[in-house]
């Protein structure tokens, strides 16, 4: 619609105009209405191109090793109270910094691929889940978490290395 002049009046005599005028040139903009801030990252989060380094700015290692030094007294204590009860001494063995960003990245990438509702055994099963999560965790951690869990993590699936898929879930 176009008008010949800018003001349009209403029957009722009201004046409307017919181009948008936001901002009368008589007034003056508040200053607390404008924002000052600019958004995105800062800071070193302004240098991180990776999800991984987006990720790692959120913990430190000082964080890290807080974690797995809390957890490794824990399991001390789950060791002592249980060690009567139970044969395989492997299933009591402090974490180390690769073992619990293993952990954590399985658990993120678990939550990502909605496959979180999933137990370990079907989650560590091939025909299931891929390889993802095997290449993950070694051999020997399988083969300790095996005999808590009972039950195969592969049935005739054979395990793939590792390399193929370090930089899936390690930070």
């Amino acid at each position: 619609i176009f008008f010949e002049n800018d003001n349009v009046v209403g029957k009722n005599g009201f004046k409307w105009q017919s181009k948008c005028n936001l901002i009368p040139s008589t007034s003056k903009i508040s200053s607390k209405n404008i924002v000052h801030i600019t958004p995105g990252p800062l800071g070193n989060a302004l240098f991180s191109n990776e999800p991984v380094e987006c990720f790692l700015l959120f913990f430190s290692s000082d964080l890290f090793a807080k974690i797995i030094s809390h957890t490794n007294e824990e399991i001390v204590l789950q060791k002592q109270k249980y060690a009567q009860n139970v044969q395989n001494k492997s299933t009591f063995q402090n974490i180390n910094l690769n073992e619990f960003k293993g952990l954590l990245g399985i658990l993120i990438a678990s939550a990502a691929m909605k496959n979180n509702h999933l137990n370990a055994v079907n989650l560590f099963d091939h025909s299931l889940c891929g390889y993802r999560y095997r290449s993950t965790m070694s051999l020997a951690s399988r083969a300790a978490a095996k005999g808590g869990l009972g039950g195969s993590f592969a049935p005739g699936g054979k395990f793939l290395g590792a390399a193929k898929y370090k930089n899936i879930f390690f930070f």
